[in-house]
């Protein structure tokens, strides 16, 4: 059980109270949950009483979720769609239409496009992290977006056939940016080169490591 110390009252005066984990608002256990990185933190925290098996089976726990089967991943996500922070689908046309909330990270690999690459009745405002990833780039993938909708937007590592880059210099909190094509790769460096845009962001940095040592920075 982990409780929680409620203190009020004047200084000289103070009372205190000792309050369970799970006896919160539920709004703020979701708060707290959001600064868990791991499936195993969450799932630490809701074993410790009753009152967090409970909390945990009607809101879920799980952070992180992998597109493997339709009818269980649809199932997973639903019941986890509070605490969700990275998804990863595979081998999807349109992966994006795959998601029942766009979260923190997003990866795809192995998939393909037919349309751009929109949320679909979901805020996309909390992705920081956004992965497009083909094994092989004579499948002719080209990935459009509107940028816009992504001003939080921090990481965008891809390897597709081609990328609409257009937009991507007026997010101010991008730090890394690696873009590998069929044509060359793009980088924050060769970027700059070409063009006169200040909205980059003080912490844009120079990305020349491989796509790998990327995929490894960003721990997928």
């Amino acid at each position: 059980m982990i409780f929680l110390l409620i203190f009020w009252g004047k200084r000289d005066m103070a009372c205190m109270q000792v309050i369970g984990m799970f006896d919160i608002p539920d709004d703020t256990i979701l708060y707290v949950f959001s600064f868990l990185l791991e499936t195993k933190d969450t799932l630490s925290l809701v074993r410790t009483c009753r009152k967090g098996v409970n909390f945990g089976n009607f809101y879920g726990f799980l952070k992180s979720i992998s597109f493997v089967k339709y009818p269980k991943y649809i199932r997973t996500f639903l019941k986890h769609i509070n605490t969700i922070d990275r998804v990863v689908i595979y081998d999807q046309q349109n992966p994006h239409l795959w998601l029942l909330r766009f979260p923190r990270s997003i990866i795809c690999k192995n998939c393909t496009l037919t349309e751009k690459f929109l949320p679909v009745n979901c805020n996309s405002e909390q992705v920081k992290e956004l992965v497009f990833q083909n094994d092989f780039l004579d499948d002719r993938t080209v990935f459009k977006t509107n940028w816009a909708l992504y001003p939080n937007l921090e990481k965008v590592v891809m390897k597709l056939w081609s990328v609409d880059t257009e937009g991507l210099e007026n997010l101010p909190k991008l730090t890394t940016v690696y873009i590998e094509m069929h044509d060359g790769i793009f980088t924050w460096v060769n970027y700059l080169e070409k063009t006169s845009f200040r909205n980059m962001g003080e912490n844009a940095t120079i990305s020349q490591i491989s796509f790998n040592k990327q995929l490894e920075k960003l721990r997928i």
